[in-house]
């Protein structure tokens, strides 16, 4: 990951870029000229680096806040020999004027400032390659149809107990079965076929977006699996799916999304980057912790503490190999140790009364670390 520093540049861009606009600000150190504008009609990097050459001298560093707009502009401007970084806006300071009166060439400006200091307190995002954010982007579809799903089969539930129909099918040992199998949909046309009028339409709609999400959930699985067994991402798949509650689907997010996996340098940063650690208020002589900060990638978090949900039921450390998994020497090994760990800790949390979610969170916090350790492994056995 690139780490910009203010003393290797003459000149400074600092952009506030929108869809169809782009507002810069720049600094030239040799003559101290500041000078401001905003492009418009969805400016590309050629002209905002047409622009910037005018009104600079030497070198410049190129920058702009994360956003909606990703890292396509700055993946451009890198293209055509120009240095130029996303700053994190989470780790950016807000001063009370910003908060009163904010527009876009006062951010270039207040971001101008930051950039060009020799000393700062904020962050460089990590700037993904095209393919590391199409195959990210295609992981991000297939979780979304996925949770697109259980909201659909949340409203047919949800309709059929305003109609006083609810399921309460037990097995021998009295646990609740599992909705939307073949016994619940026969149970299901059983149960409904009374329904006259507006009702049976109303559940016939509901029912109909359960089909159409299952099927779109089954063709991008489809497409994320046969991503999965491209060379960029295969070694990396199949290493790190042999850990615990982590399929090829999350394996790849996983990939995709930390990219160059040499890029922390320590697994509490792994944890703090997926905002695995907790919240932390210290003033004084008083301190306290809340729940986690969430931050960083919510899709591949959410998946991490998800699939843990059936880690209760694990009897094995090792993991079966799937047909056509090639794990990477030494990987099997760190995941078996991997996986003893967590079930260590699982029941050491489970003994001490802790509440399933908590076991969850602590448990995906500790995976999130073996994720990195075994794709550093992998990326050491590519060079």
């Amino acid at each position: 990951m690139n780490e910009y520093s203010a003393r290797h540049y003459q000149s400074f861009a600092a952009m506030d870029v929108h869809a169809r606009s782009i507002a810069i600000a720049t600094l030239d150190t040799s003559t101290g000229e500041v000078a401001s504008t905003t492009l418009r009609g969805c400016p590309g990097a050629a002209e905002v680096m047409g622009w910037v050459g005018a009104h600079t001298t030497g070198r410049v560093l190129y920058a702009y806040e994360s956003g909606p707009t990703k890292s396509s502009l700055c993946r451009s401007i890198r293209d055509l020999g120009g240095d130029c970084g996303i700053v994190a806006v989470a780790t950016l300071p807000r001063s009370t004027k910003q908060a009163q009166r904010k527009t876009d060439p006062g951010d270039a400006r207040a971001l101008l400032m930051l950039i060009s200091a020799p000393a700062h307190d904020f962050s460089w995002c990590y700037v993904p390659s095209r393919e590391e954010e199409q195959a990210r982007d295609l992981c991000r579809a297939y979780r979304l149809s996925a949770d697109e799903l259980a909201r659909a089969k949340q409203r047919v539930s949800s309709f059929l107990l305003g109609k006083d129909i609810v399921w309460n099918d037990r097995t021998e040992a009295g646990n609740l079965r599992s909705t939307w199998t073949k016994r619940y949909v026969t149970w299901l046309n059983g149960k409904t076929a009374g329904l006259g009028g507006a009702d049976a339409l109303t559940l016939s709609l509901y029912r109909q977006d359960v089909e159409d999400w299952r099927a779109k959930v089954d063709e991008r699985r489809r497409l994320v699996l046969a991503l999965c067994q491209e060379d960029r991402w295969k070694p990396y798949v199949d290493s790190i799916s042999q850990l615990t509650s982590i399929g090829p689907e999350t394996a790849l997010l996983a990939a995709a999304e930390l990219g160059d996996f040499r890029r922390f340098r320590s697994g509490r940063r792994v944890r703090s980057w997926m905002g695995l650690t907790p919240k932390e208020h210290s003033s004084g002589e008083k301190g306290s912790r809340g729940p986690i900060t969430k931050s960083g990638p919510s899709c591949l978090r959410k998946c991490l503490v998800e699939g843990l949900g059936t880690f209760p039921r694990r009897k094995s450390a090792v993991k079966r190999t799937r047909e056509g998994q090639e794990p990477v020497p030494g990987t099997r090994a760190e995941a078996a140790k991997a996986n003893a760990r967590l079930m260590r800790r699982y029941r050491a949390l489970e003994d001490g009364g802790k509440s399933g979610n908590k076991i969850k969170v602590a448990l995906a916090s500790e995976l999130a670390v073996w994720v990195w350790h075994i794709g550093v492994i992998v990326a050491e056995s590519l060079e």
